[in-house]
């Protein structure tokens, strides 16, 4: 596992220790020598995590620290990193279209419609991530839902985004045009920089900073007897991460403990498992996984017991930093966790908490079989349940997209069973859940390695014996989620109490809405005035003529792919 060379984060014990930074200071003093001190970078006070991180620690020194009583481990810090799957595929422009297929995805049916009833108000998510680049047309009026919360790296930028992933991120969460929820409160949380590089040490100073910032918060509504804290809903979405750490998985159940939803991308290692990574490994983290547009998992997503949920992932639009209107196509489990982050804010905003709401949105969640390999859970993201009363809906036009013709030609899924593919609106859906699917699934555990950890019984600075150097024991961390038959396909009976259930009578019952307000752009087919009241007549024609396209298209394509 990769690990910052001679730098660790050091945890204490609460119950000894009044001041991170003072303790930080007195154990480091004469620790060091001017041609290569030893620097105290970040001290966590109790929120996330309570110690601090230090830098150019030889590993002498680790073993005196690990004598002292105050401490009760030592981590090797750990390089994080944006997970965005960087390849030829990803496009940097100028653009004013509107069309994303996550959105689409996830109201379902593909119609190049999203229709939505909540739009995120009054909930706050911090994006932990590159910065955010403000200015940007998907965030305006300017400082008006898009703010500079607080900056780990390049202090003094006002959170400038010079990487771009995390304008993308927040514009797949809150954008006005790309966005799930499009009136949430943004705020970001510089923890990696212009490289997109950053560490555990950096993340956790993030979400340390986010916990107070929202205990804050929350004094101030109590004060001005508003409302009490439970009516400040909080996310905090990660489309970072790193090898798997204690330290990080113990702040966002920390996090989760103080009422915040905390989100987090499964990954990009091609098929690796995402239980070696953080913070997916974290079970206290809503970890997403990303799917294409065929219900598939990406080929370079992380898979297994540890991803909880699936979203659109592949080829996803979203905001960039080249200009204010500047536009870019992203793909990685970056994209997907952002998807589900804008979702969880629309559950949110109706009152419920971070816990009911990762509920919620697994409970929801349409069963598809194609996810549920290497032991992940055959679920993805779906917002129709979170919707109020239809007369409240609003319906955006996405635009048209025509998937390649490679996507197109991908052999049928269908069986008596499973899902089937077929042409419509243009490109490939799934159309028909399981006839059979089964109520419950036997939950696995899967066991977790953690990063070198040098811990042992702490000594008094006067016993001269060496600590003990060990790797903390692996962690078992059920996917809250993680349901599915085992590898011949036979189902497993239930062995937990608490394993959930799929609500087969929901699955089959996800209709679109009709007769709703249109926003955005209309096609050249329908008038304004049959836009206003969208009879489902008119979508209905409009449809004939995509899928007709789509038929003739798949035809071909068939034909190429036999020959």
């Amino acid at each position: 596992m990769d690990h910052i060379a001679n730098s660790y984060i050091i945890s204490l014990d609460p119950s000894r220790v009044v001041s991170a930074k003072e303790t930080a200071e007195r154990l480091i003093v004469g620790a060091s020598d001017s041609s290569n001190p030893v620097t105290i970078e970040y001290t966590y006070n109790g929120h996330a995590a309570f110690g601090f991180e230090v830098s150019n620690l030889d590993d002498w020194l680790v073993e005196l620290l690990l004598e002292e009583v105050d401490v009760l481990s030592v981590e090797e810090n750990q390089p994080t990193r944006i997970l965005e799957q960087v390849n030829d595929d990803n496009q940097h422009f100028q653009s004013t279209s509107k069309f994303t297929w996550g959105l689409d995805y996830l109201s379902w049916p593909l119609n190049n419609l999203y229709t939505y009833t909540r739009n995120g108000t009054g909930v706050t998510v911090y994006i932990l991530d590159s910065g955010i680049n403000l200015a940007h047309d998907e965030f305006q009026p300017l400082y008006s839902r898009a703010t500079c919360a607080h900056e780990v790296v390049e202090v003094g930028t006002n959170c400038s985004d010079f990487h771009g992933h995390g304008t993308h991120v927040a514009s797949v969460v809150g954008g006005s045009r790309f966005g799930m929820a499009k009136n949430v409160q943004l705020r970001s949380v510089k923890v990696v920089g212009q490289d997109g590089q950053g560490s555990m040490a950096t993340v956790v100073a993030g979400m340390e900073w986010v916990m107070a910032d929202r205990q804050e918060q929350i004094m101030k509504l109590k004060e001005g007897d508003q409302h009490d804290g439970d009516a400040y809903p909080t996310i905090i979405n990660l489309s970072i991460g790193g090898g798997a750490s204690s330290l990080l998985n113990q702040a966002i159940s920390r996090a989760k403990e103080s009422g915040i939803l905390v989100v987090g991308a499964a990954g990009n290692e091609n098929g690796g498992d995402a239980c070696d990574m953080s913070p997916a490994s974290s079970d206290a983290c809503l970890t997403v996984g990303a799917l294409t547009e065929m219900s598939e998992q990406a080929y370079f997503s992380n898979v297994g017991s540890c991803v909880d949920i699936w979203a659109p992932g592949v080829e996803i639009r979203g905001a960039w930093i080249d200009a204010n209107n500047s536009t870019s196509i992203l793909t990685g489990t970056s994209q997907a966790s952002p998807h589900v982050t804008g979702l969880a804010a629309l559950y949110m905003q109706g009152g419920m908490s971070a816990t009911d709401t990762t509920e919620a949105i697994i409970s929801d969640a349409r069963y598809i079989e194609t996810l549920g390999q290497h032991e992940s859970p055959p679920l993805a993201a779906y917002s129709g349940h979170v919707s109020g009363s239809q007369s409240a809906n609003v319906t955006v036009y996405l635009g048209t997209h025509q998937p390649s013709l490679l996507r197109m030609s991908a052999p049928s899924l269908a069986s008596t069973n499973g899902p089937s593919i077929q042409p419509a609106y243009g490109r490939p859906t799934l159309v028909s859940v399981p006839t059979v699917v089964p109520s419950i699934f036997n939950q696995r555990t899967k066991l977790t390695s953690s990063p070198t950890v040098f811990s042992g019984t702490p000594k008094r600075t006067t016993d001269t014996s060496s600590p003990t150097i060990t790797t903390s024991p692996p962690s078992l961390r059920p996917s809250s989620a993680g349901y599915f038959a085992d590898a011949g396909g036979a189902l497993q009976g239930p062995t937990l109490t608490s394993a959930k259930t799929y609500d087969v009578t929901r699955l089959n019952t996800i209709t679109p809405a009709v007769n709703a307000p249109i926003e955005g752009n209309i096609p050249s087919e329908m008038s304004m005035n049959d836009a206003s009241s969208a009879s489902p007549c008119v979508f209905g024609w409009i449809n004939a003529q995509h899928g007709k396209i789509a038929m003739v298209l798949l035809q071909i394509s068939l034909a190429l792919y036999v020959a």
